[in-house]
């Protein structure tokens, strides 16, 4: 351990270095052939460590004979790793009675001192953002253990780090019990909000307004027939002119066959979505496809990216219902114009991400100019059957969620297809009905965002907390207040 210094520590305090406390113990680079994800032995990543507690969301194993073959990589139950790659700075302690094995760019911390894992944990809290900001690397940032166990800390005499870490976790669990209660209060919002978006589009939230109006509201059925009709008519004088300009009429009807009606909608996801759901009287059940005027998606093989240009966006840049341009990549006014052949985006399309991540929504804003990629597919509407905005609620309710989710599948890479967004079950109130609709949503909206704004400012006040704690108690503060408010209480009592 380092000599005591000058530095303004509490008496008998040391400037030491991290491992003068614990060595970290670097992982194994175990082969991905050798992994599996139905059973075997446990193997802990770096993507394992993203919560307080060794996760295992995605898991791998490896086999039981690697126990053995590698037991210096061996995790045992109350072990504590750090992320040294990606989830740098994280620490995850492991919970499972089963050993699991360590893989490379791991680390897990080794005891030197006694007791002195718990000590050193809180200090790696304090310093967390320190080591993101140490850490080397583009696409995926690094650190290495040594320069983890370099690190300078100010150590404790052993009865002063018991007693520091007892307070802080003294601290802390009134402070994680509030957190937790934060947790839940979100996760309620967030169940508040999904069941006002089912209420919205299976007609409970307008149901008074509906009963109000009923004799001024036009069956959304005979719209629906009427426009589709008129979709037919459309196509066979545009089939008349092309005939007429090449002189050459027919003889009789048989060229009507080659009308393609649009998609109707999927049986199965019909039966899924209405499964204990009656539509309200006057609304009508139809597919996406029925409503629009175009399903597409991107462009499935993009021009070379440059480094400034027009935005080309993909499935990652639909963030909170919004286009997110902070990570795009570009393209060339060439480029754009080759993939715009394919899709041309407007102001009111409905973007619907179709690849990877599964069903977020967002609309084309007025006055904004992109690329899109094939992992977005887009709905344009016809906007005398339906609006936008009802869509975009309707696509993020419960119920197509779960369709969405359940036919992209379980693959490595989900995918849904056009011809599974076309034929989406969609319950088709009146346009006056939509608007208002849309007004009782977006009310409650407000509201939600608002409140949500509140809980997460109070979870950022928590953490900063917490962080003042940890500054504290490495200060020597912290056992000083501790001591005083000890003293103070057996004077009362004396």
């Amino acid at each position: 351990m380092s000599e005591s210094v000058n530095t303004g520590l509490p008496e008998n305090w040391a400037q030491g270095q991290i491992k003068d406390l614990v060595a970290i113990r670097n992982g194994y680079a175990f082969k991905s052939k050798d992994f599996n994800t139905v059973d075997g032995v446990p193997v802990i990543r770096q993507t394992n460590l993203s919560s307080r507690v060794v996760n295992f969301n995605n898991p791998k194993f490896l086999p039981y004979v690697f126990l053995d073959e590698f037991e210096s990589y061996k995790i045992n139950k109350g072990d504590v790793l750090i992320g040294l790659s990606g989830s740098i700075g994280n620490l995850s302690r492991y919970t499972q009675d089963e050993p699991a094995l360590q893989n490379q760019r791991t680390g897990l911390l080794v005891e030197k001192v006694p007791d002195g894992i718990k000590y050193v944990e809180y200090y790696l809290q304090l310093i967390k953002k320190d080591l993101l900001d140490a850490a080397k690397g583009v696409a995926v940032q690094n650190i290495s253990s040594k320069t983890i166990e370099d690190w300078r800390m100010p150590i404790a005499p052993l009865p002063q780090q018991k007693h520091i870490v007892a307070k802080i976790e003294q601290l802390f669990s009134h402070i994680d019990a509030g957190i937790e209660a934060l947790k839940k209060a979100k996760q309620l919002l967030k169940q508040y909000r999904q069941s006002v978006l089912k209420a919205a589009v299976t007609g409970e939230l307008t149901k008074e307004w509906r009963e109000a109006n009923k004799d001024n509201l036009e069956p959304a059925s005979q719209l629906l027939e009427r426009i589709l009709k008129e979709r037919r008519q459309k196509w066979e004088e545009q089939q008349l002119e092309q005939f007429t300009a090449k002189g050459k009429m027919p003889k009789d009807d048989k060229w009507k066959e080659k009308y393609k009606p649009a998609s109707e909608c999927d049986i199965d996801y019909q039966n899924a979505f209405l499964s204990g759901i009656n539509l309200p009287h006057g609304w009508a059940l139809c597919s996406l496809d029925q409503l629009s005027k175009l399903i597409t998606d991107g462009d499935h093989n993009p021009p070379k990216r440059v480094e400034s240009g027009i935005p080309h966006l993909t499935a990652r840049n639909i963030v909170n219902g919004e286009l997110d341009f902070t990570s795009c990549t570009y393209l060339t006014e060439e480029g754009f114009a080759q993939t715009r052949n394919r899709y041309d985006p407007m102001p009111g399309d409905v973007l619907i991400t179709c690849v990877g991540t599964i069903g977020r929504i967002a609309i084309v804003p007025e006055n904004v100019i992109f690329s899109a990629d094939r992992n977005l597919a887009v709905t344009r509407l016809k906007v005398e059957l339906v609006l936008p905005r009802y869509i975009e609620f309707l696509l993020n309710s419960p119920g197509i969620q779960n369709l969405l989710l359940a036919g992209s599948g379980s693959t490595a890479q989900p995918h849904i297809y056009l011809r599974q967004i076309r034929a989406l079950p969609i319950p088709l109130p009146t346009i006056s009905e939509q608007t208002r609709i849309i007004e009782s949503v977006e009310n409650r909206t407000i509201s939600f965002n608002r409140l949500l704004a509140e809980l997460e400012h109070q979870l950022f006040r928590a953490d900063i907390n917490k962080q003042s704690i940890l500054a504290s108690a490495f200060s020597g503060q912290l056992l000083e207040e501790s001591c005083l408010s000890e003293s103070s209480a057996s004077e009362a009592h004396g």
